[in-house]
Parts: C-alpha cells; sequence; structure tokens
C-alpha cells in the first residue's frame, strides 16, 4: 500500500490511509478470490482517496473514485470494499464494470465480446460465481444491451464468461432490430434466448412488426419470437400480434 499518509491503530489492527492509496494484491489469490477476477496468479490494483483496512477480519474499504483492475478487466465506483473471509466484493455508487466476456454468434462467426455494466451497487460472490447489480442497471454486450431494476448475471465456473442473465423490474433488451419490454427476462448465453415475462411482455421488430403476451421468447440466432407460457405456445386470450405490411409489390 502506498498513501502520502497512513496510520495503524495497533490496538485494533486497523490501518486508515488517506491521499492517493494505491494497493497492489501481487496475485488474486492474496484476496482469497474477493476480486472478481480469474487469473489468480495475476496482479490486481486497488487505487483511491482513502482506505480503511481491518487486516484481522480481512474488511479493506476503499473510498473515493475507488477503482480496481487486472488487466483489461476492471471496477469504478464511489466505494469498493472486499471481503476476504467471504470471498465478496460490494462496489457502491456511480458504478462501472468491465469483468467477463460473452460469445455472440452473427452469421457463420463467432465473436468473444466483452461485457460492460454500470449501475448503482454491484454484489460479487466468488463462490456463487455471481455478480448482482442494483438501480439503473445497463448492460452493453456486443451489439445488444439490456436495461432493468435488478440483474443477476451468473458466470462459468472456471473462466469469466456469462452463463445466463436474470433482470428484473422494468427490463428492456434491445437487439439489431428487435426491443422487447417485460418485467422480467432470462438471457442464455449458449444458445442465445432470452425469455421475457410481463403483463404483458412486448417485442417490437423492424421487420415482422409487434407481438404481445404473458411470455415472449426471443430467438437471436434464428430472428424470431414466439409467444408461449405453460398452457402451450399461442395460448388464446394472450397473444397480440401486428405484422408489417409491406407496401411495395
Amino acid at each position: 500500500m502506498k498513501p502520502c499518509g497512513c496510520v495503524v491503530a495497533n490496538a485494533t489492527d486497523i490501518s486508515y490511509c488517506r491521499g492517493k492509496v494505491q494497493t497492489t494484491y501481487y496475485s488474486q489469490e492474496q484476496t482469497n478470490g474477493a476480486a472478481p477476477f480469474r487469473k489468480v496468479k495475476s496482479p490486481v490494483y486497488l487505487l483511491a482517496d482513502r482506505a480503511e483496512v481491518n487486516h484481522d477480519s480481512g474488511v479493506a474499504i476503499y473510498t473515493g473514485n475507488s477503482r480496481m483492475w487486472q488487466d483489461d478487466n476492471f471496477v469504478r465506483a464511489d466505494t469498493i470494499t472486499l471481503f476476504r473471509e467471504e470471498k465478496r466484493m460490494d462496489a457502491r455508487g456511480h458504478v462501472q464494470s468491465a469483468l467477463y466476456q460473452a460469445k455472440q454468434k452473427t452469421g457463420n462467426s463467432t465473436a468473444v465480446v466483452p461485457v460492460f455494466a454500470t449501475a448503482e451497487f454491484m454484489r460479487y460472490s466468488d463462490p456463487d460465481r455471481l455478480l448482482h447489480y442494483e438501480t439503473n442497471v445497463d448492460i452493453k454486450q456486443g451489439t445488444d444491451r439490456m436495461t432493468s431494476g435488478v440483474a443477476d448475471v451468473y458466470l462459468q465456473k472456471d473462466v469469466n464468461e456469462v452463463e445466463r442473465t436474470i433482470a428484473q423490474h422494468n427490463v428492456v433488451i434491445i437487439q439489431p432490430g428487435k426491443r422487447g419490454a417485460g418485467d422480467w427476462c432470462q438471457y442464455t448465453n449458449a444458445d442465445e434466448v432470452a425469455v421475457l415475462k410481463g403483463n404483458p411482455a412486448h417485442v417490437e421488430d423492424v421487420e415482422q412488426g409487434t407481438t404481445d403476451g404473458n411470455r415472449l421468447t426471443m430467438y437471436r440466432r434464428e430472428n424470431r419470437v414466439v409467444v408461449d407460457d405453460n398452457r402451450g405456445e399461442q395460448s388464446p386470450g394472450r397473444v397480440r400480434s401486428t405484422h408489417k405490411v409491406n407496401k411495395n409489390p
């Protein structure tokens, strides 16, 4: 740790640091998995205006223009807190993150794209491989975008690639030529399928028109939307579709 001023309270084993605090964890192992990065042997860097580190409990609070990064992956927030024993990290206030990747298929090619997310609060749990975002959540993945009140991003076990994302509260999902809205959405990365629920959920397609229903499934690769619920696809009384009409002969 390289602060301009640092005081260690020996009785409580707490360090109080002020003035451009810089901390280097020389490997991810030193954080006990609390930092949301996958390279175990690579250093993790942390920069803030102030820091309070409890060496006994393993709780480190970095406040003021806080930033933590490893290579190209990063978290920015007003406050970043590491919980060493719980293997957890909290970020609060103007959160920005680029922590994981996603595979996105376009035509016959598949590309690995970074995922950027902003929110007012973020929590990472290493045992659960979970990133939890709250308030004004905005997730951008290649050409796609999802906004919501709350989002849970589940990561694969051994790599920082997304497995699935579950979003709730005023969910909007935008894909090339499509815009879906609802109360709840699950996006599965392996097949690039989004299940959207609402009362009703709504999808606008620039080519195929609009579709409403309690449950809509958006197939990104196949460029289609299916209306279904527990009673089967296109249950009566729950579906409304408006199709585009091509005026050109």
